[in-house]
């Protein structure tokens, strides 16, 4: 009976001992039953499909948005989404990617040159060098300055090469005179520029692009210290500077230099030269032939087309002063004749009023002065200039030392 009373002491014991275990781990919510499953040990909820945490739910207030990332570049579509406490295959946390077919597409990609929003910006190709690159519809390879296309890249039909002065021809890029520049807009004032004329061809000519409105083509530049004399125009040194003159060429002997104008179409002339006197130049004075043919006074005769017509003359004065018809008309010097008019200058190299010596004088002549001439009908030919003495070369002769010929 005593052994008896003992084992149910010690089983009752031992229930009682279990029971207070379980409840002082089941941690039970306040109030009571906590609704958990008997025996629940309670931890921090984890993701892993368990109720760690013993409140009948499982991975609650664990999930996150997740974004397909379907390109592998770490960036996810904003548009594909997904809730989850763990990320899912090919899935991540940004949600920042413009083009996830692209993995070369997501924010803080290279940009480059192809006309697409690489780095997710919403600009296209920014930060790039960009160049300027001009329409070249006849595919000359020759581009219209007034059709410019900015880019980083070169696009198609365009070019870097200026200027084509008609993209509408392949064959002609370049313009053919300085007044087509200045009137399509692309003067950037006096100096040198390319050319295509229809007599000369490609090459580079100066334009004086300010004189009475601009668009003068210089045809003709010419500087006898180094260049050879025109026509049959006589080489010379005078000591001081070197000229082309008539030299030996016999009384009332005419030289003719014919002058390229290359084809330049034109209905003006501009003209300078600087030039020197020897002797007893007689100007328009001791009575010299009227005809434009013929030896019609001591000077530089400038001409064009057939039969002549004048353009302008240098005329070389016998002296400074005193009472002579072989003088300038401006100081008591005979008149013109009738085909020159007004058209004309006259100067002295002679310093004396008094007396005259056969010698070169030293002093330039006409060297500061342009001539200009409106022609009235528009011309390509040549200008004929003729350096024209009355008298043999021992007695007076001219000589040119620099020559200038403008057109337009």
């Amino acid at each position: 009976m005593r052994a008896c009373f003992c084992l149910v002491l010690l089983l009752t014991l031992m229930a009682c001992r279990v029971e207070n275990a379980v409840d002082t781990k089941a941690d039970p919510e306040p109030g009571g039953d906590s609704g958990r499953p008997e025996g629940c040990v309670s931890i921090e909820e984890v993701c892993d499909g368990v109720d760690n945490d013993c409140d009948g739910l499982i991975d609650e207030d664990l999930d996150a948005t997740w974004y397909a990332d379907i390109d592998g570049d770490g960036h996810g579509d904003p548009t594909a989404t997904i809730e989850a406490c763990e990320p899912p295959d090919d899935h991540v946390d940004s949600g920042d990617d413009c083009d996830d077919t692209d993995p070369a597409v997501h924010p803080g990609a290279d940009e480059t040159c192809d006309e697409r929003d690489e780095d997710c910006d919403f600009e296209v190709d920014e930060g790039l060098a960009i160049d300027t690159w001009y329409l070249d519809e006849d595919g000359d390879g020759w581009g219209n300055p007034d059709a410019p296309v900015d880019g980083c890249s070169q696009p198609e039909g365009t070019t870097d090469v200026l200027s084509d002065c008609d993209d509408t021809d392949a064959s002609r890029h370049l313009c053919g005179s300085c007044a087509e520049l200045l009137a399509r807009g692309w003067s950037t004032g006096d100096g040198s520029y390319d050319l295509d004329t229809a007599g000369c061809g490609e090459s580079t000519w100066f334009c004086d692009m300010t004189t009475d409105g601009g668009g003068w083509t210089q045809v003709v530049d010419l500087d006898f210290d180094t260049d050879a004399c025109p026509g049959d125009w006589q080489p010379t040194d005078l000591g001081f500077d070197k000229v082309c003159s008539r030299a030996a060429s016999g009384s009332g002997h005419i030289r003719t230099a014919l002058l390229d104008t290359c084809g330049v179409a034109h209905s003006e002339l501009r003209g300078n030269g600087a030039m020197y006197q020897y002797g007893s130049t007689d100007a328009f004075g001791d009575f010299p032939s009227t005809s434009i043919d013929d030896a019609y006074g001591d000077v530089v005769s400038i001409t064009v087309d057939d039969p002549r017509t004048h353009v302008f003359t240098y005329v070389f004065g016998f002296k400074s002063g005193g009472t002579d018809d072989s003088n300038c008309p401006a100081i008591g010097g005979a008149a013109p004749p009738a085909f020159v008019g007004t058209d004309f200058l006259c100067e002295t190299g002679n310093p004396s009023s008094t007396t005259n010596e056969r010698i070169w004088y030293d002093t330039p002549l006409f060297a500061a002065d342009w001539f200009q001439v409106d022609l009235g009908v528009e011309r390509t030919g040549d200008v004929e200039t003729r350096l024209i003495g009355t008298h043999d070369t021992s007695d007076e002769d001219m000589g040119v030392a620099t020559f200038r010929l403008q057109v337009r």
